[in-house]
C-alpha cells in the first residue's frame, strides 16, 4: 500500500473511536511478534499468514463477522508464551476478597 501501513489501514477501518468498526482480518507475510501485537492493539479481530489455507481464511473471516477472532496457530502459540512469561514476572494477582 502506498500511503498506509496495514496497522495504520486496520486501526483507521476497525480502531478504538471508529463509529462503525469493520471486522478486520490482518493477512500477512510479516512475522514480527511488533507487528503481531500492532495490528492486534489497532483491532484486528484475526491474523493470519499469507500463505494459509483457503478454507483457513474463510474461517478467519466467519469468526470475525461473528464477534470472534482466529489467529494463526503459530502466532497464538507465541502471544501466549508472551502473555505467561508478563504473568509470571508480574508475581501472583492479588486474591480476591
Amino acid at each position: 500500500m502506498p500511503h498506509l501501513n496495514g496497522t495504520r489501514a486496520t486501526r483507521l477501518l476497525a480502531g478504538h473511536g471508529v463509529a462503525d468498526p469493520i471486522a478486520d482480518v490482518v493477512m500477512t507475510t510479516f512475522d514480527t511478534d511488533e507487528y503481531i501485537h500492532g495490528a492486534l492493539k489497532a483491532g484486528a479481530r484475526g491474523f493470519l499468514y499469507k500463505g494459509a489455507r483457503p478454507e483457513q481464511s474463510v474461517q478467519a473471516i466467519q469468526a470475525a463477522v461473528n464477534g470472534d477472532a482466529l489467529i494463526d496457530p503459530g502466532v497464538t502459540a507465541r502471544l501466549l508464551a508472551g502473555l505467561a512469561d508478563r504473568v509470571c514476572r508480574a508475581g501472583p494477582a492479588p486474591r480476591p476478597g
